[in-house]
């Protein structure tokens, strides 16, 4: 594929092209339902560093005015037990989210978010998946958080660099309605920054092992978002 064709093509198909070995179509087909629900939103590619960089994932942030009429098709799509959304999560969360599985052709985890639910100083909303319900927090972000993992400079300097518009953590609730707070979190950055950058930053480590062929589909990509977990990091990029 020239080189032209290939950053005017989309990331994701850009990715089964030049990898075919991985199993995206099942991925692609279902983008393309959801594209098909004509909510007219947008979309975050990521992918995560575990499993040889072969964990996809999408992030839809919709924008159709009937929202729950959209998320009970995006429901079935995704072969979900939540039946019934009522309301959008607030401003800052994504619709959809989905994990894939790039060598099993698989989905790793499907999501779709509802809500609004608000406290002083922060915005909530429910994640719901298959038999599983978790509650995200979007607030400030503070590099102290951090303090407990030995990660507070670490990401004070990534702040003073990338500067962090907001901080999204998770806590699952359990069957007796309980919430316990999980070490997973996503930093949504102020302004995008380009991928060849990003990898320049010692919390992007993890990420900088993925092959050079596959950092060269995602060079003019810029990254808005990164997730991570105690076991992987996840960048989410601008389609």
């Amino acid at each position: 594929m020239k080189t032209k064709t290939l950053r005017r093509t989309g990331w994701l198909r850009a990715v089964a092209e030049c990898f075919p070995r991985l199993k995206l179509e099942g991925l692609l087909t279902l983008k393309g339902k959801i594209d098909g629900l004509g909510a007219g939103g947008s979309w975050l590619g990521g992918i995560g560093n575990g499993a040889g960089f072969k964990r996809l994932g999408l992030k839809y942030f919709g924008g159709a005015e009937d929202f729950a009429s959209w998320a009970g098709n995006a429901a079935r799509v995704l072969a979900l037990d939540q039946k019934e959304y009522p309301t959008p999560p607030p401003e800052g969360f994504p619709w959809l989210e989905l994990h894939w599985d790039a060598e099993s052709g698989a989905v790793e985890s499907a999501a779709i978010l509802g809500g609004p639910e608000r406290k002083a100083g922060s915005s909530r909303a429910w994640r719901f998946s298959h038999g599983e319900k978790a509650l995200l927090s979007r607030a400030p972000f503070s590099a102290g958080l951090f303090a407990e993992l030995g990660l507070e400079e670490a990401f004070r300097q990534f702040d003073s660099l990338c500067p962090v518009s907001g901080l999204i953590s998770e806590s699952a609730m359990d069957a007796a309605g309980r919430l316990t707070p999980r070490h997973a979190w996503s930093l949504q950055l102020k302004k995008a920054i380009a991928w060849p950058l990003l990898l320049r930053l010692d919390v992007a480590a993890p990420l900088a092992g993925m092959s050079s062929q596959l950092s060269f589909i995602l060079l003019d990509r810029e990254v808005a978002e990164i997730g991570f977990t105690k076991d992987s990091l996840w960048a989410w990029f601008l389609n």
